[in-house]
C-alpha cells in the first residue's frame, strides 16, 4: 500500500510542476544562493509534499490503527498510556514536516508558497488515499487474493490501469514540451551558469523521468495476480519458499513495465528534440 501511495505522489508532483512550470527562488534572483543547480521547476515542492504525505500515513496507518499485535506498539504501552504515544507521535510527526518545509525554503530550493502547495497536497492525497483508495484497494486485491475474479475481469482491471498510466505519461510528455515553454528560455542561461551541459530539451526532463514511476503500480499488481493465479500455490507463510525460477518470474513482471519506460525514454532521442510548437496530440 505504502508503494502505490507514494507513487501516486511522485506522479502528482511531476505532473504539476510540469504544469504549472513555476520558477524557484534562485533562477529570479542572484542574491538567493542554493546548493543545488535544479533544472526542474518549483511548484509544488516535492520534499515537503512527499513528507507530509509520509507523516500522515504512518500516523494513521501505524499510530492511530496500531494493531495489539504490534511488538512496538505494545512495548510502548508498558511505558506510557494511549493517549500520550498517540500525542508523542503525532508531535514527531508534525515537527518532521515543519522542519523539511522550513529547510526547503532556508536552502533557496522553493519559496513559501511553493512549501506551502506542497504542504497542503501532501496532507489531501494522505487523507484521500488513507480513507478512499485504500479500502478499495485492499477490498480488490482481497478478490485477487481468494481468487474470486475471473479471468476475463483480471484482463479488464489490468487493461483499465494500464490505460490510465499510459494517458498520464502522455499528458506529463505534453506539459514536457509545451508548458513554460517561454520561461524555460528565460532561465536556460541562469541555469547554465551552473550546468553548462544543459540544453533547452534537458529542461525540467528529471520530471518526466520521475513521473515514470507510475509503471511500478502496473507492474506490482501484475506481480500480485501472478501470485495468487498463475503459481501453483500463494506464499504467505515465510517458512514456504520460492523457487529460484518462480523468484526470478515475479522480480521481472512487476519491474517489467518500468524497464520498458525508461527503454522508452532513454532510447528515442525524438522525445527530447520534438519541436514543442508542433508537438500536440491532434
Amino acid at each position: 500500500m505504502f508503494v502505490v501511495n507514494n507513487a501516486i505522489v511522485t506522479i502528482l508532483i511531476s505532473t504539476l510542476k510540469l504544469y504549472h512550470a513555476s520558477p524557484r527562488p534562485s533562477w529570479e534572483s542572484s542574491e538567493v544562493s542554493t546548493y543545488k543547480c535544479y533544472s526542474e521547476f518549483g511548484s509544488p515542492s516535492g520534499h515537503t509534499m512527499m513528507c507530509t504525505n509520509f507523516c500522515i500515513y504512518i500516523y494513521f496507518i501505524y499510530v492511530v490503527n496500531a494493531s495489539e499485535n504490534n511488538r512496538l506498539y505494545k512495548r510502548l504501552k508498558t511505558i506510557l498510556p494511549d493517549k500520550a504515544i498517540k500525542f508523542s507521535a503525532f508531535m514527531i510527526l508534525a515537527i518532521s514536516t515543519y522542519y523539511m518545509g522550513y529547510s526547503r525554503i532556508l536552502l533557496g530550493a522553493h519559496s513559501i508558497n511553493q512549501v506551502l502547495y506542497g504542504f497542503f497536497l501532501g496532507l489531501w492525497t494522505g487523507v484521500w488515499f488513507i480513507f478512499i483508495v485504500r479500502k478499495t484497494l485492499l477490498l480488490h486485491l482481497a478478490d485477487i487474493r481468494d481468487r474470486k475474479l475471473t479471468h476475463s475481469e483480471i484482463i479488464y482491471f489490468c487493461g483499465y490501469i494500464f490505460s490510465i498510466l499510459v494517458i498520464m505519461n502522455l499528458v506529463q510528455v505534453w506539459f514536457l514540451h509545451n508548458q513554460g515553454y517561454e520561461s524555460k528560455q528565460k532561465y536556460l542561461a541562469v541555469l547554465q551558469k551552473c550546468d553548462s551541459n544543459l540544453t533547452e530539451w534537458e529542461f525540467d526532463f528529471e520530471n518526466f523521468w520521475n513521473g515514470n514511476i507510475s509503471m511500478l503500480i502496473f507492474g506490482a499488481y501484475t506481480g500480485f495476480i501472478f501470485k495468487y493465479y498463475y503459481l501453483e500455490r500463494p506464499i504467505n507463510d515465510l517458512k514456504q519458499s520460492w523457487t529460484l525460477i518462480q523468484a526470478i518470474q515475479k522480480i521481472l513482471i512487476i519491474l517489467a513495465p518500468r524497464l520498458v519506460m525508461m527503454t522508452i525514454t532513454e532510447a528515442v532521442p525524438s522525445i527530447r528534440k520534438m519541436d514543442p510548437v508542433s508537438f500536440s496530440f491532434v
